[in-house]
Order: C-alpha cells, then sequence, then structure tokens
C-alpha cells in the first residue's frame, strides 16, 4: 500500500517514520529546507523511541500518481492550499482521504467539498 502524507511537520514525519519503519511504502510531501534535510538525513524520531528511516520525499505533489491513500497533515490555515495542490493526488487515491485538523480555526466541515468527490464517504473529526 501506498501512503502519501502531505505535511511532512512534526504529526507527518512521525506518522511517515513509523509506517515505513513497519514497511509501509511511505512518501512524504515537503517543502523547502524541511524536504531537502529529510532527503539526506531520512526521518528521525528520538525520545520515546529513537530511530532514523529513510523515506521518499517530494517537493512537488502533481508528482504522486498511485497514492492508496492521502494523509494531510497541515495546519488549518494551509488547508485549502494544500487540498488545492494536492489536486491530482486526491484524483489518484484509491482510498477515500482523511485529514487530521491541527487547529479548531473555523469549521472543518467547510472544507468537505475540497477533500471529497462524494461527501458521504468522508467524514472529519
Amino acid at each position: 500500500m501506498h501512503i502519501v502524507i502531505l505535511g511532512a511537520g512534526a504529526l507527518g514525519t512521525v506518522l511517515g517514520a513509523h509506517l515505513a519503519r513497519a514497511g509501509e511504502d511511505v512518501t512524504l510531501i515537503a517543502r523547502g529546507t524541511r524536504a531537502a534535510y529529510l532527503q539526506e538525513h531520512g526521518a528521525t524520531l528520538t525520545g520515546l523511541v529513537d530511530f532514523t528511516v529513510p523515506v521518499r520525499v517530494i517537493t512537488d505533489p502533481s508528482q504522486i500518481h498511485d497514492a492508496d491513500v492521502l494523509i494531510m497533515t497541515v495546519k488549518t490555515y494551509d488547508m485549502a492550499s494544500a487540498l488545492q495542490s494536492s489536486g491530482s493526488s486526491r484524483a489518484n487515491a484509491r482510498k477515500p482521504m482523511t485529514s487530521w485538523h491541527q487547529s479548531t480555526i473555523g469549521s472543518p466541515k467547510a472544507l468537505i467539498p475540497l477533500t471529497c468527490r462524494m461527501p458521504r464517504r468522508c467524514w472529519t473529526n
């Protein structure tokens, strides 16, 4: 299963690192220096667990054409632009998209039209 995580900040990197360590096919979509760091060093977690795992990192969401699952881990105020940039990823994802809202600014239900082509099959938390 190919899992794509859009937003390789703290939450996206933790999820991606654990999934990659478990043997899943993971791609992180990151920007700028964060993308460069992850490409060069891999995803490193320290604290309750300590490990580094190599992960595939891309900077352009339009490069994704075969996602089984797309996980959005961006803050709410960046969600609309992230969803617009991930148009082809969402269109090609084989599973309904799940999004985590890291902030409760505004109504998550307002994002349903942007995140799902079939609103009855989507949910927000």
